[in-house]
C-alpha cells in the first residue's frame, strides 16, 4: 500500500459528524422519530493514547485521535478502537535451529506501538498476534543467520581482552 492508502474525510476530528453519507443521513432521518435508539449509540468516546477508526458500510471514514466525545450518524457506522500505547508481547520458549543446525531454546519480549491506526484497524484482524507471528519469525531467521558456537568464542576471546591481568 502507498503511504496514503487510506485518506480521512474530513480535514480535522470534529465533534459532530452528522452527514456521513446520503444513503446513511436518510436512514438515520426516517426512522430517528419512530426509535430514539440510534441516536443513543451515536456517541463515540476517545480517549488519550486510544485512536478510533470509523467506517461507514464498510468504506473508511475517518480516524478520531484526539480525544473527546464525538457525535457520529449511527446508521451504517462500525468504530473499531485501536490504543496508541506501548504494548508488550512475550515470546514464549521456541526451539530454533543456528547456521550449524544445532538446536537453541530462545524467548523474547518484543515492545511495539501503533503509528498509523488507521492501517493498524483495516489491514490487520489482531495487532497483537500479528506481532506475536512476525516477532517469531523474525527470532528463527535471526538465530539462523549465525552459529552459536562462533559467538560463544567471541565472547570468550572478548572477555580475555578485556580481563586487566
Amino acid at each position: 500500500f502507498p503511504p496514503q492508502a487510506y485518506k480521512n474525510t474530513l480535514d480535522e476530528d470534529e465533534q459532530c459528524v452528522w452527514c456521513t453519507g446520503p444513503l446513511a443521513t436518510f436512514l438515520c432521518v426516517l426512522f430517528s422519530p419512530f426509535c430514539c435508539a440510534p441516536l443513543c449509540s451515536s456517541c463515540v468516546t476517545v480517549y488519550p493514547k486510544q485512536a478510533v477508526v470509523t467506517t461507514v458500510y464498510g468504506r473508511f471514514f475517518h480516524a478520531f485521535t484526539t480525544p473527546g466525545l464525538y457525535f457520529i450518524n449511527p446508521c451504517g457506522r462500525d468504530a473499531q478502537v485501536v490504543t496508541l500505547k506501548t504494548t508488550s508481547v512475550e515470546l514464549a520458549s521456541v526451539t530454533v535451529a543456528d547456521q550449524n543446525g544445532n538446536p537453541l531454546v530462545m524467548s523474547g519480549v518484543v515492545s511495539y506501538a501503533v503509528v498509523d491506526p488507521t492501517r493498524a484497524a483495516l489491514d490487520v484482524l489482531n495487532v497483537p498476534a500479528f506481532v506475536k507471528t512476525n516477532a517469531h519469525a523474525t527470532l528463527k531467521r535471526v538465530a539462523s543467520l549465525f552459529p552459536y558456537e562462533a559467538v560463544r568464542t567471541s565472547h570468550a576471546s572478548f572477555a580475555a581482552d578485556c580481563d586487566p591481568s
